[in-house]
């Protein structure tokens, strides 16, 4: 998993793996998800960052943005499950 933040967009990508994009769809406003050829996440899209994230969350990610952090993998598990629904 790779973590950037534009600060100038301020929006937040999730890389969970990276091959090329088939297809990106937006479950809810502001949340780009990317697809590979067989369906399966490979990316994540947060526009509006700042907004959607408390900002001792957002800390958090943006400090410590290093693969199997346990306080950044419990933040985006929660964010996460909540897109799940949206994308159901």
């Amino acid at each position: 998993m790779k973590i950037e933040y534009s600060e100038a967009e301020d929006a937040l990508y999730i890389y969970f793996q990276q091959v090329e994009v088939t297809k990106s769809i937006e479950p809810s406003d502001g949340i780009v998800v990317d697809l590979d050829g067989s369906g399966a996440i490979i990316g994540v899209e947060i526009l509006d960052a700042s907004t959607r994230f408390s900002p001792s969350d957002a800390a958090v990610i943006l400090k410590d943005r290093s693969e199997g952090s346990p306080a950044v993998s419990r933040i985006l598990e929660k964010s996460l499950a909540e897109l799940n629904v949206a994308l159901r």
